[in-house]
């Protein structure tokens, strides 16, 4: 966390800490930058056995940085970057997805009977609400409401 003593609001106008020229507006802007950036190149020195003798030569070549990441990541001994060069190469190995219970049989939902009764407490009350605010409605013995009045 920074120190509040060491903060300073930014002035008004021009402040040399604010970035005036913002950030990149969308994706494409970002993904051309990555392209311009990767598409650089690079002077590589490296050294290359003489055959038929214990000596080596330097030998120099340009090579982009791109290029230069990938011959990276497959020299590597991170599993991340195996793992990511062969997702990328061969695709992603597919998942299996299983909706039920632990056998494969079907998720039936157990009853709640609290929570029927409270259903059923809920909607009671509800019909006796709009029962009473129907003029003349009066509920009849089978449940049906007689609004003919």
């Amino acid at each position: 966390m920074a120190n509040e003593e060491n903060l300073k609001p930014f002035k008004k106008g021009y402040d040399p800490r604010r970035n005036l020229r913002g950030v990149p507006k969308t994706a494409l802007e970002v993904k051309k930058r990555f392209e311009k950036i990767g598409a650089e190149l690079l002077l590589l020195k490296e050294k290359v056995p003489i055959p038929g003798t214990d000596e080596y030569e330097t030998v120099q070549y340009e090579i982009t940085r791109m290029d230069a990441m990938l011959r990276r990541m497959y020299s590597s001994n991170s599993p991340a970057d195996r793992k990511e060069i062969l997702e990328r190469v061969a695709g992603k190995v597919p998942q299996a997805v299983t909706v039920g219970g632990p056998n494969g049989e079907a998720l039936i939902p157990t009853p709640d009977k609290e929570a029927d009764a409270r259903h059923d407490r809920a909607l009671s009350s509800l019909a006796d609400a709009i029962r009473a605010s129907i003029p003349g409605a009066s509920a009849e013995p089978d449940g049906a409401v007689d609004t003919a009045k």
